[in-house]
This record gives structure tokens, C-alpha cells and sequence, in this order.
């Protein structure tokens, strides 16, 4: 797991370790019913690589738990709400312990930066993203978006 996850760092269009002191990573085997998980009490990020896996398709894992992890380090409230505002989302941020998040904020947000880090395509329940949307989520990073090429 360790080798296909440092490969999809590589594809990766952000400067995780750098962003996130504090953070860290593992790659572990595969867990039924879970890719990733981002424990915000230890600060761990977690992906879960199963043997068919590529570094791509984990590189979209790897980039939406990181789209948490930036969220619970640097984002309070009021970005919070601008997000879910911009979606349309009248929901909550947060999912119930282990469960999806892909049509809540946290996880809508996740799917952002996923896609603007490493590409990837977008699970968010609530479609697709605007180029307003996107341009908002470049907004919430804490580093400036033209430093960003995606």
C-alpha cells in the first residue's frame, strides 16, 4: 500500500505535507466499505489500498481526504456556510461517525479539492461544479490559487 500511495502523492498538485504540519499519512490494506478516512482528533489521514488499486484512483482518495483535513485546519464557520451556500446545500457539514459524507459539506468540499488537486472526478451528490464554485473552493485553500496549475 505504502509504494501505490507515495506514487499518488506524486500526482498530487499540492503541497500536502507542507500545508498540513501536523498531518500525517498512511496507506494501509484494504478495509471493507472504506477508501479513506481523516481522523481530526489525530490528525491522521488514512487510505485504504486495495491490491487492484492505481495510483490514480488513489490519488482521488488520497486528495479528498486531504480536502478535509484542509477544511478542519483552516476553515471556520463562515467558510463553511459560503460553501454550502454556493452549492445550495441546506444540510450539515459533518456526516454521522463513519458514514458517507458525499452529499454533505464536508464531503462536497472534499470532492472540490479533489478534483482541483489531483483531477479527479467528482462523487458530490449535488453535481457537478460551477467554474464560480470551483474558483470559491481555490479561494479556501491556504495557499494562493495561482499557485495552483489545476
Amino acid at each position: 500500500p505504502t509504494s501505490i500511495g507515495r506514487a499518488a502523492e506524486e500526482l498530487i498538485a499540492y503541497p500536502i505535507r507542507a500545508q498540513l504540519p501536523g498531518w500525517s499519512i498512511a496507506y494501509e490494506g484494504p478495509r471493507n466499505g472504506y477508501h479513506g478516512n481523516t481522523n481530526t482528533v489525530t490528525r491522521t489521514i488514512t487510505v485504504y489500498v486495495d491490491g487492484g488499486d492505481t495510483p490514480t484512483e488513489i490519488a482521488g482518495v488520497l486528495a479528498h481526504e486531504v480536502g478535509h483535513a484542509i477544511h478542519v485546519t483552516y476553515l471556520d464557520d463562515m467558510a463553511r456556510q459560503r460553501w454550502l451556500d454556493a452549492r445550495g446545500l441546506d444540510t450539515s457539514w459533518w456526516p454521522e461517525s463513519g458514514g458517507n459524507d458525499f452529499s454533505l459539506g464536508a464531503g462536497d468540499f472534499a470532492e472540490a479539492i479533489a478534483h482541483i488537486i489531483a483531477d479527479s472526478p467528482s462523487d458530490a451528490t449535488a453535481g457537478d461544479f460551477t467554474a464560480a464554485q470551483l474558483e470559491l473552493a481555490r479561494e479556501l485553500l491556504p495557499i494562493p490559487p495561482t499557485q495552483l496549475s489545476g
